[in-house]
């Protein structure tokens, strides 16, 4: 939900490890910059 969207987007802009996220670059109606797709590792299944 959004509370764990808003802490894993806080993890990525802290460089946390095992934390990527998709930066969009602004070519089509999402505004540049925004986060479009974050992962994160669950570490081993």
């Amino acid at each position: 939900g959004p509370d764990r969207w808003a802490e894993l987007s806080a993890a990525v802009v802290a460089g946390a490890p095992g934390v990527a996220a998709v930066v969009d670059a602004g070519y089509t109606e999402v505004a540049p910059g925004s986060l479009t797709v974050i992962a994160a590792d669950a570490g081993p299944s």
